[in-house]
């Protein structure tokens, strides 16, 4: 009797390790196309790897300002600005929310990723005469995410992170024509951003 419950113990652990290996390969991530409206355009995210998918999207980037003085009074408005960003994200969570009976369906789940973005900025100015009246304004950076695709089809998603900026203007001086002038910005900031939309891929 000893002798037949040492062979049934080795033969439920070698049972149970099969399970597991095939909850991993359920839970990976897929391509994704959507639709966001928050900053409108288009993205789509390619996999690349397990639990690995190159993020690229194209969109207007909207900016908000508003700004007080005396002499010139209340300013403000909305700006739009042609812009895309590429990210390379790692899904670090996949088992934990599966386990849990949490959706992990289209890539719901968290990340990690390197940041890249740049938007085109239209330079105006009453003294200068700009070269490309269109500048970039570029980001560089590592951020935290997640990203919910619900079954309604609604999208959501959220990243942060510190990152690194830099854009370059040129422009001539109409009191001196021929002398072109080159300055360059570059910063540290926060970057911080919030999407929503809607994704396109046919349900299953």
């Amino acid at each position: 009797m000893l002798k037949i419950k040492w062979m049934i113990i080795p033969a439920i652990f070698f049972c149970s390790k099969p399970a597991y290996s095939q909850d991993e390969e359920i839970v990976d991530v897929r391509n994704v196309s959507k639709v966001t409206i928050l900053n409108p355009g288009v993205s789509y995210e390619l996999r690349v790897g397990k639990h690995q998918t190159l993020y690229a999207q194209a969109f207007m980037n909207v900016t908000a300002y508003y700004s007080y003085s005396s002499a010139l009074g209340t300013q403000s408005g909305v700006n739009l600005h042609p812009a895309a960003t590429l990210q390379y994200r790692y899904y670090y969570n996949s088992m934990t929310r599966y386990e849990k009976g949490r959706r992990t369906e289209m890539n719901s789940m968290n990340f990690l990723a390197p940041f890249f973005e740049t938007y085109f900025v239209k330079q105006k100015s009453d003294y200068y005469i700009f070269e490309n009246n269109f500048r970039p304004y570029t980001t560089v950076g590592v951020v935290w995410g997640f990203q919910r695709n619900y079954t309604n089809r609604f999208s959501l998603d959220f990243l942060i992170g510190p990152g690194y900026y830099f854009t370059k203007e040129e422009y001539y001086n109409p009191a001196e024509p021929s002398v072109k002038i080159s300055q360059s910005y570059s910063d540290f900031s926060l970057i911080a951003q919030i999407n929503i939309g809607f994704w396109l891929n046919k349900k299953h």
